[in-house]
Parts: C-alpha cells; structure tokens; sequence
C-alpha cells in the first residue's frame, strides 16, 4: 500500500471515530448530562489515557515561558468546547459537522485582519465561499436550520478559530507536547468546580461511555498525527471532511436525523472553501520556504 493511501485511511479512519465521539456526547447529553460534565469527563479519561505518554516526556515538557498564554489561549477552548457540545445536544450531527468546518474559513480571516498576513484576492473567494454555504446551511427559506444550537457551534467555531491563531502563535516558542499537556490539564481543572453544581451520576453503561470518548481523543489524535505523516498535506486533510458523511450516517443510525438538502448543500460549499483555502495557504508556505 502506498504511505498516501495509507495516510487517506488513517484519516478517514480518524474522521469517523471523531463523529462516533460526537455521536456518543450527543447521547449523554440528551440523557440529561451538562455539557460541563461530558467535557470534565471526557478530558479526566483523556488524561489519563496520555498519563503513559507525559511520563515518557519528563518535566521538561512543563516548561514555558507563557504560562498566561496558555491559560488565557484554554479558557477560550474550554468555552469553546462547552458551547460546541450543548450544541450537540440541540441540533443533527451532520449540521453541527458542517459549521465546524467553518474554522479554518474564520480563522483565515482572523490572520489576514489581526496578524497582518499576506491578504490575496483568491483567499478573500475561498473565505467568502465558505460564508456563502453558511448561509445556505441556516437559510430558513431553503430548509436550513437557525435556532440555539446552530448559534452555539458559530460562536464555539469562531472561539476555536481565534484558538487556532493563538497556537499558530504559540508552536514558535512551546513544542506542541508542551501546548497539549497544558490545554488537557487546564479544561480538566477548569470544568470540574462548575460541573458539581450540575453534576448527575452516570450508570454503568454511560460510565462506560465517558471511558469511551476520553479514550477516542487520544485515538483520534494518534490516528491524525499518522495521517499526515504519510502523505502530503492537501492529499491527506481533505479526507478529514468525510466527517459530514459519517455524522449523517450516524445521526439517522443512532437518532433518526436526516440530513436536509440545505445541510448537504452548504455543507459541500463550506468544505470546497475550505479545501480551496488549504491548497492556496499551501502554496503560500511552500513559497515562502
């Protein structure tokens, strides 16, 4: 096997496991769990699942000279990921998938407007696409859904695209060990307090199910991390939207959705934006080098 085509199923594989997680914060939040719960839980597993790999790198993955950034920088994930998950709860996967990828759109603009990089006529088409799909995706008139929930992934996708450019800022001074010890330690530290004055006891089967999700992030990670390993970028990260697919499937498997024609649509347009975007900031960085 070729390592691209490797690097493709990696992915692929890596999109439908995070869909599955999605899925599964779904079930246990319709189940009447907060989402600063699910996030509590599904970071304490995730913890520990990494234990054996921060042991591996020693104290000397702790040191940074920007603490405060990187608390500031994981206050914002943490509303971020709260937001996204009472999101869940709301509206289909597939929708929720599908305005996730709005990220890479607004955080292409963030660099453009706020850290002064290279503003071209082909990045403002590939921004101003995704925007058209958005549009497409919550336009009542067209079946498209704008309620709460679709509020809520926005505004979570946003916080994660400032996120996003506060780590592209970041990964020049900290190692990217450094950034991921520091941003599950502190969502796990930060959502605990809050979550007891929500918090419900889970079952066997939903304590399960939190073991579950936390386990999956490091998977995913892991599985990602391979992924690009393999292959060129613009051939691999594309394959990482079959995330719309595989959230439709288990939205109607698991929870009877069925994805409109505004959520395929807008979806499909958001995600050509954003491949389009991919390949041109590509080319950016391959000719700056």
């Amino acid at each position: 096997m070729k390592p691209v085509t490797r690097g493709i199923l990696y992915m692929i594989a890596a999109s439908a496991l995070i869909s599955a997680n999605d899925a599964a914060i779904k079930v246990l939040i319709t189940q009447g769990f907060h989402s600063l719960e699910v996030v509590f839980f599904r970071n304490f597993f995730g913890v520990l699942a990494f234990l054996p790999f921060y042991w591996r790198l020693g104290m000397a993955s702790l040191r940074t000279e920007r603490f405060g950034f990187h608390l500031f920088k994981n206050l914002l994930q943490t509303t971020s990921i709260v937001a996204y998950f009472w999101a869940l709860g709301l509206i289909s996967l597939a929708d929720a998938a599908a305005l996730g990828f709005m990220q890479p759109i607004f955080s292409s603009a963030g660099a453009i407007l706020f850290m002064g990089e290279r503003s071209r006529l082909i990045r403002w088409v590939c921004i101003a696409t995704g925007m058209g799909g958005m549009v497409i995706l919550l336009s009542p008139g067209l079946s498209g859904t704008l309620n709460m929930g679709t509020l809520l992934v926005i505004g979570a996708t946003i916080v994660g695209a400032c996120v996003r450019l506060m780590t592209k800022n970041l990964i020049r001074t900290d190692s990217a060990s450094t950034i991921v010890i520091y941003l599950s330690v502190t969502v796990t530290v930060l959502t605990f307090i809050p979550s007891l004055f929500v918090w419900v006891w889970p079952n066997f089967w939903q304590w399960v199910l939190f073991i579950a999700i936390g386990a999956s992030g490091s998977a995913c990670h892991w599985l990602m991390t391979e992924a690009l390993k393999h292959g060129d970028v613009t051939a691999i990260e594309p394959m990482n939207y079959t995330r719309l697919v595989w959230a439709a499937f288990f939205g109607m498997l698991i929870f009877g959705n069925v994805p409109g024609l505004a959520t395929w649509v807008g979806g499909a347009i958001i995600i050509t934006g954003a491949i389009l975007l991919l390949r041109v900031e590509t080319r950016e960085r391959q000719r700056i080098s």
